[in-house]
């Protein structure tokens, strides 16, 4: 059965729904991004701490856990489903991939031209992130990882 998951980024809230019951779960910092993907739903939370941090959740058989081995990032503000796991990006303009089969891939960032990435999407093999140049205008960076 399909598990759903909603939520109010900023909040340290999230619904999950399992057909026929709805749960709340309570996050220890407030939730930046949230996605569905082939293996469950994503959630990326601020670490408060670390400020430069975000902490990965998934659901499974055992419910919400820590992701091991992310990189350390600047908050993640864009979060979406990419081949068999999700993209990710941010503040930091930074491009980043998890792949099941692989594990997080190396960060594509430095010579995009796109400092605060506020949208990513799947386009095929590639990926279409949207947002703001470092001196604000609008911006959209289509980038293939390989």
């Amino acid at each position: 059965a399909a598990v759903a998951v909603a939520g109010v980024m900023g909040e340290r809230t999230l619904f999950q729904y399992d057909p026929g019951r709805l749960t709340t779960v309570t996050t220890v910092n407030p939730v930046q991004a949230l996605a569905a993907t082939r293996f469950g739903p994503i959630a990326v939370e601020l670490d408060i701490v670390g400020l430069a941090s975000v902490v990965w959740r998934f659901t499974g058989e055992t419910g919400w856990k820590v992701m091991e081995g992310y990189p350390v990032t600047s908050p993640v503000l864009a979060l979406a489903a990419f081949g068999d796991g999700f993209v990710y990006s941010g503040l930091n303009g930074a491009i980043n991939v998890y792949d099941p089969q692989i594990g997080f891939c190396p960060p594509v960032a430095g010579r995009l031209g796109i400092y605060d990435v506020r949208s990513v999407a799947a386009l095929g093999t590639s990926i279409a992130a949207a947002g703001f140049d470092a001196s604000g205008a609008a911006a959209l960076v289509i980038a293939t990882p390989k």
